[in-house]
């Protein structure tokens, strides 16, 4: 690089230092955890066997109160989080499990008096993976108290009191396909917390990894992005295909056991980067076999399907947030005791292929909760 162009970027972040732009309005909730494992789920060795039964598990997690609710009902809340320092970090056996913070995906979800019924429900779906490069699915805590006591509005809370609450759970679970492996517990601590990023502490002007200091790999990311331009593409209409033997959906039942179901078929997706929306416009996709499954959706029924659509709500989800790289939907069932009943999906586009993940649950206990890993190739002939 010549020495002009050396001192053009130097410029450059010297400006950004002076007129990076700083947070306003936001309140940072930060509420540190402490953990028991109450049971291990490792086949295939991904946890080496540091990970037992009653072990502490060590973490926080941050939330900001001043998200705007995008749950219609007055009974719930549902607040979506994309950027950090929002997210969740735990640390157990030598393992750390933490919402990646390049690509947040961070749900809290409050139902009240539903009646009577109150919910506390903390999901992220884009984590970093272990070492070994194994994938972490999915990290969430929820609590319920069925006598609705606990909390008064479906507004974000501060940090829970856990003696108000008559359920306390806390999962994490590796890939559904490959090395898997789960992780059990409850908590049985939660304070205040703080850290660099909070009210109080906040980063240094001009921190881009948000490392809380302002050095050589803050003007490092700068130079690597140099004239990056990420104008909108307009409307795009892809056909993409599965591939069966790269995408399931798994059962998880309290008292069936686990089930596996492939997926093949295609579907076509619309993406409009101009006003950041996304929609299935056709979902042609079939299971591996019939599964049955207990829809929620007014009026609950007991339903026995091979279709993709119809088991998620493919064609009905609605976009909650669309960038150039990712997409994620939702399709609300509304049941603030089962807030992990409503639709939630993922979709990563790399090059000619979408990754896709999503979930749901029934709302029933013992019932099963459904993952779905899923990778699709674009039609040859699709835009």
């Amino acid at each position: 690089m010549k020495a002009k162009e050396i001192m053009a970027i130097i410029v450059v972040v010297m400006c950004c230092l002076f007129f990076w732009p700083m947070t306003a309005n936001a309140k940072l909730v930060i509420t540190e955890i402490e953990a028991v494992v109450d049971s291990v789920d490792d086949d295939h060795g991904v946890l080496e066997g540091k990970i037992k039964t009653g072990d502490i598990i060590n973490g926080w997690y941050s939330y900001d109160t001043s998200t705007p609710d995008s749950n219609p009902s007055i009974s719930g809340g549902r607040y979506l989080h994309y950027t950090p320092p929002y997210g969740i970090f735990l640390s157990v056996g030598g393992f750390n499990f933490e919402t990646d913070p390049a690509n947040v995906d961070f749900l809290v979800e409050i139902t009240n008096d539903y009646p009577p019924n109150d919910g506390y429900f903390l999901l992220s779906y884009s984590n970093i993976p272990l070492p070994s490069g194994v994938l972490v699915d999915y990290i969430f805590w929820y609590l319920y108290d069925p006598m609705g006591s606990a909390l008064s509005t479906d507004a974000l809370p501060t940090t829970p009191v856990l003696d108000e609450w008559q359920f306390n759970h806390l999962l994490i679970t590796g890939p559904s396909l490959g090395k898997s492996f789960g992780i059990e517990g409850h908590v049985i601590s939660a304070i205040p917390g703080a850290f660099c990023g909070d009210p109080n502490h906040p980063y240094p002007v001009g921190d881009l990894n948000q490392d809380c200091r302002v050095d050589l790999l803050d003007l490092a990311i700068l130079a690597s992005h140099w004239l990056e331009n990420n104008s909108p593409r307009g409307l795009v209409t892809t056909t993409y295909e599965f591939l069966a033997d790269k995408s399931s959906i798994i059962a998880y039942c309290g008292r069936g056991g686990i089930s596996t179901y492939s997926i093949q078929g295609t579907f076509l997706l619309t993406v409009n980067f101009d006003e950041c929306k996304a929609h299935f416009e056709e979902v042609d996709a079939i299971l591996s076999k019939e599964i049955r499954f207990v829809d929620d959706y007014p009026p609950a029924k007991e339903i026995s399907t091979e279709s993709l659509d119809v088991l998620f709500h493919m064609t009905e989800l609605i976009s909650t947030n669309v960038n150039d790289t990712s997409l994620s939907f939702v399709f609300y069932k509304n049941i603030p005791t089962f807030p992990g009943a409503d639709v939630n999906l993922r979709v990563v586009l790399q090059n000619n292929s979408a990754l896709i993940t999503g979930t749901f649950s029934d709302a029933v206990y013992d019932g099963c909760w459904y993952d779905l890993n899923a990778v699709a190739v674009a039609v040859p002939d699709s835009p």
